[in-house]
Parts: C-alpha cells; sequence; structure tokens
C-alpha cells in the first residue's frame, strides 16, 4: 500500500507544468454560465456606458449583448430534455441550477427562448411545487 501510494504521489507531482502546477478545465457547467449571464445581464442594466471605467478602460466591451445572446443560446442547447439543468452538462436536473437558469433568461431581450422558458417553469413548477419564490 505504501508503494502504492508512493507511486500515486510521484506520478502526479510529474504531471506538474514547468511552473510548479496542474493545468486544467473546468466543465462546462449550466451553474456558471447561468451566474454570468445574470451577472452580466444585472451589469448591463445597471451601468449606462457615460459611467462606466470598466468599459471605458476597455476591460468589457462595449455592447455586452453578443456575449449575453451567446451564452443564452448555450443555455438552450444544454438543457436536459426534461426542461431543467443540472450543474454540469452531464447532471440530472436540479432545483437550484435550473431556477439560476431560468432566470438568467430575464436577459433575452429577443423573445427567442420562450420555449426553453416554459420548459423551464414547467420542470420548476412540478419539481418545487410552484413558481412562488416561497417553494424555490
Amino acid at each position: 500500500m505504501d508503494q502504492t501510494l508512493a507511486n500515486a504521489r510521484e506520478r502526479l507531482l510529474a504531471a506538474r507544468g514547468p511552473h510548479g502546477h496542474w493545468e486544467g478545465e473546468l466543465s462546462s457547467s449550466a451553474l456558471s454560465t447561468a451566474t454570468a449571464l445574470f451577472a452580466l445581464h444585472l451589469y448591463r442594466e445597471a451601468a449606462p456606458p457615460s459611467c462606466n471605467p470598466m468599459r471605458e478602460r476597455g476591460e468589457l466591451p462595449p455592447d455586452l449583448d453578443p456575449l449575453i445572446a451567446s451564452g443564452l443560446r448555450w443555455l438552450a442547447e444544454h438543457q436536459n430534455a426534461d426542461g431543467g439543468w443540472g450543474d454540469t452538462t452531464q447532471s440530472h436536473s436540479n432545483i437550484s441550477t435550473t431556477a439560476l437558469c431560468w432566470a438568467a433568461f430575464a436577459a433575452d431581450t429577443s423573445g427567442d427562448h420562450a420555449g426553453v422558458v416554459k420548459a423551464a417553469e414547467t420542470w420548476l413548477a412540478q419539481a418545487a411545487g410552484s413558481l412562488e419564490p416561497r417553494h424555490l
């Protein structure tokens, strides 16, 4: 057992990059996408371009709409067949992530995702018993 642990430790340490740490990617996530989309939506609504120092410094694109639209498309394409979302693209639907994704569609100014929103509402109503905030 000690030798097995030593071998595993050695392999893990050898897998580090040239700067002494591991590199990787996070899984695709409806949870993180919805959170980012809702934050961008709130930011867009609350901060007019004329008084936005981050935008003036070039740290954000002048128009967030394409980023938001792209994120909404990704969420729509990765909605589970039951109408909800799980934390990752391979997760079962759950109330918290589905509610976040549903909220993210508040950023949709096009109305292109009405079917996605309806499916989410149906799933949430079934899973939580209602769309009332006290149930979610």
